[in-house]
């Protein structure tokens, strides 16, 4: 499909040169070529704004693409990349409005997360985690540095039992047992990984998939701490217990809140949640600001599906006023009455659901066919799922959700290497381009036969 795209990066210059010219700072203003298609504005290059704009009927919609990164982030690998905003105001004209901004990393309010922790949200983060590791075990090799200074440089602290804390820590126990080991053999031995979560880890799987994650970690020597942290400094943080855990590298993988794009810059029409997400209808339309704060179901293992659409609750969504032509889907977002999970599943469907809905219907899309709606609204079907454990073996949870009962029904559940191939397999198939499905086996394959590369970039 063939976009038209404007970058917030692309258009830096637009400004600097208002600037130099004397002019007062304002937005930037980019012109486009009037076109006789409806023009769809996408704020987002993440999982719901690519999903959208891939499946939006070119013949019908000039796609127009607002991110500060020319790509989509495959985030289900960013784990494996490791170890192997928007800031300009623009002005563009729009028929239809989707902000697919998704959200940043929140560090809770801990003190020193932000100035000592890593984070795994973008590629750039991915390759400072990977030189960190690698700057470690160079430093820790070096004649000169002490035994204190060896242990704390070798400690890998990793806060966040989800599955992306879950399949770094994995990730990064193969990195080192199967490629640093045949570097720093004698540095090995003084590696300490561990994983910091205050309840369970993989707390939305099966339990019995989460027993067989605790048993893995505790064969390959990865500890788990269950604890909450409570301070962060320079190589050291703090348990509530008063427990003190030094470490060379600290990732920080729990928690998400909307970007500061929704959160203080989105208008005051816009009506908010009590995180700051951008509230929806079960259409993803977002709602008009009002003086009452939205309250949101507690989620049911992560996976709620949508009212009964013909309960007092489905109408009284559908009769909430909303921005006419304006939508918000992915983390940024908060469908009324549900909490869905912020996971890349949600996010794609939601994508998929709303372009479906615009193909159907352009005039609805610009909020001109308002009598019209498309079916019951967005409605998320659970597709199950994976998280890595380490060692060429994963787990698979394909719990099924009761729609209508709202509990979850017993499904299939698949541990270890065929849980490994069915873990790979799925990520293949939604690498979006067949490049990407031929580039990334080879990879893998790779990396099987002559290990990672471990030099330092």
């Amino acid at each position: 499909m063939a976009l038209s795209r404007v970058f917030a990066r692309g258009t830096r210059g637009l400004a600097s040169q208002a600037a130099a010219a004397g002019a007062a700072a304002a937005p930037a203003t980019v012109r486009l070529p009037k076109s006789e298609k409806k023009r769809v504005v996408v704020l987002g290059t993440g999982w719901a704004g690519y999903a959208l704009t891939k499946a939006l009927n070119p013949r019908t919609f000039e796609v127009v693409v607002v991110s500060p990164r020319s790509q989509m982030i495959f985030t289900p690998l960013l784990a494996s990349t490791a170890t192997g905003t928007l800031d300009l105001e623009l002005d563009i004209d729009y028929d239809a409005l989707v902000i697919a901004v998704g959200a940043r990393n929140t560090t809770f309010g801990v003190s020193g997360v932000a100035e000592h922790a890593l984070f795994l949200k973008e590629l750039s983060d991915a390759r400072a985690i990977r030189r960190t590791i690698i700057r470690n075990f160079e430093m820790a090799s070096f004649a000169g540095t002490s035994e204190e200074d060896r242990e704390r440089l070798l400690s890998f602290v990793i806060v966040g039992g989800g599955p992306t804390g879950v399949e770094f820590a994995a990730e990064l126990h193969d990195l080192i047992r199967q490629d640093l080991s045949w570097q720093y053999p004698e540095l090995v031995a003084q590696v300490t990984i561990r994983l910091i979560e205050r309840g369970d880890v993989l707390g939305a799987f099966d339990q019995g998939l989460r027993d067989y994650c605790r048993t893995r970690f505790a064969r390959q020597g990865i500890q788990i701490v269950r604890a909450q942290v409570t301070e962060v400094r320079s190589g050291e943080l703090e348990l509530e217990s008063g427990r003190t855990l030094k470490f060379g590298m600290l990732v920080w993988s729990t928690g998400i809140a909307p970007r500061r794009l929704v959160s203080e810059r989105i208008g005051p029409e816009f009506r908010k949640d009590g995180w700051g997400h951008i509230v929806v209808d079960s259409y993803l339309r977002a709602e008009k600001h009002s003086d009452h704060i939205v309250k949101l179901a507690t989620p049911d293992e992560d996976h709620q599906s949508a009212p009964d659409p013909d309960s007092a609750a489905a109408a009284a969504l559908r009769s909430k006023e909303t921005l006419s032509g304006v939508f918000a889907i992915g983390d940024c977002a908060a469908v009324e009455g549900r909490r869905l999970a912020a996971t890349a599943q949600v996010a794609e469907q939601q994508g998929f659901w709303l372009a479906g809905a615009m193909n159907k219907n352009p005039e609805w899309a610009i909020g001109a066919g308002k009598d019209w709606l498309p079916g019951d609204g967005f409605e998320f079907q659970h597709k199950g799922s994976l998280a890595y454990v380490g060692s060429f073996t994963s787990v698979s949870d394909f719990t099924k959700v009761d729609a209508k009962a709202m509990e979850a029904v017993k499904g299939t559940t698949i541990r270890g290497w065929a849980s490994f191939a069915v873990w790979r397999s799925a990520y293949l198939t939604k690498l979006g381009t067949w490049r990407n499905r031929l580039l990334v086996p080879t990879d893998w394959m790779r990396t099987f036969i002559w290990g990672r590369d471990t030099s330092l970039f």
